[in-house]
């Protein structure tokens, strides 16, 4: 059995300020989640944050992969349009083991299709099978996979 360790990068940052934001994660390869959040009074903080959209970063910096959206995947734009009053954020995971240029291309995608199943996006397909070799440990502030979590 394969075993990926995917290290979730603390805090959640609004995707407007992604540009400005000097978070060493986003010149690295690996995943992202794009989540929507309702601003908490403070507007600092997030409540009721709702995974939408899992993306893999391999070929390019997180960073790069992330410029565009929202209007880079219509279902994430369509998303934002229906709940306006909600920030588009995001979370980088970087991945430990094995490492970004030790991982081979085919276990990206199973990766990504057995977290895209486990954590049920909106704005992803449902893969009909995930694989089951495949053991995925999250380390790091991983409260957003959470099945438990609150919903929009």
């Amino acid at each position: 059995m394969s075993k990926i360790v995917i290290n979730w990068q603390p805090g959640v940052t609004k995707i407007n300020n992604m540009i400005l934001e000097d978070i060493e994660a986003l010149d690295q390869k690996g995943f992202y989640l794009l989540m929507g959040g309702l601003p908490y009074k403070s507007k600092i903080t997030y409540e009721r944050i709702k995974p939408i959209y899992l993306g893999a970063s391999f070929n390019q910096s997180i960073r790069d992969d992330l410029l565009g959206y929202p209007d880079k995947n219509e279902c994430v734009k369509q998303f934002m349009d229906a709940y306006y009053k909600i920030d588009l954020l995001f979370v980088c995971g970087i991945l430990e083991q094995p490492t970004a240029k030790e991982i081979r291309s085919n276990n990206i995608q199973k990766t990504k299709l057995k977290l895209i199943k486990q954590i049920h996006l909106s704005c992803n397909e449902l893969p009909t099978k995930a694989n089951n070799n495949l053991e995925i440990e999250h380390t790091g502030m991983y409260n957003p996979l959470n099945k438990n979590r609150e919903r929009i």
